[in-house]
């Protein structure tokens, strides 16, 4: 069975998080690894995606890193499989522990971009200044893109 079919993202939209957190580590029975990309495109704006399933639905790409799969590797797919883009990863930028997932934080630049296909997981693509994208995105995620700016400064 695949995971990211409509049916699936469906009925894991109506779940409370404390069931689907469950599901997830039943799945994994070690620890998840999630990995959250910051990617800047060549005018400085950043890359934020209206996730189905998350309140609030604006989100930076990202999921969780496949068994024997690099950190680097499993963001440059997950934004290839969430935004339709290409990007070359500059490297990790910060680690979180949640209650779900130990989150690895990525800085990346767009490479090439496709044309946007709204998916079950993700209904749609952006490009922000990172004034606006700190305005929509929750508060665990405004960490990594000033963790980023801030690196970009140097």
């Amino acid at each position: 069975m695949r995971w990211d079919q409509p049916w699936v993202v469906a009925v894991y939209r109506r779940l409370p998080r404390w069931v689907t957190a469950r599901f997830v580590r039943w799945l994994m029975p070690t620890y998840p690894i999630g990995v959250v990309a910051v990617v800047f495109n060549a005018a400085g704006e950043i890359l934020v995606l209206r996730h189905t399933y998350h309140e609030p639905p604006w989100r930076l790409p990202g999921g969780l890193v496949e068994r024997g799969e690099e950190v680097t590797a499993a963001a440059a797919r997950e934004v290839w499989e969430e935004a339709c883009c290409q990007v070359r990863v500059e490297g990790v930028i910060d680690v979180q522990s949640t209650p779900y997932t130990f989150d690895v934080a990525v800085a990346a630049l767009l490479t090439e971009e496709a044309p946007f296909a709204p998916g079950p997981e993700v209904s749609a693509r952006r490009w922000l200044p990172p004034h606006e994208a700190l305005a929509i995105l929750p508060p665990e995620q405004r960490r990594y893109v000033e963790t980023a700016l801030a690196r970009r400064m140097r």
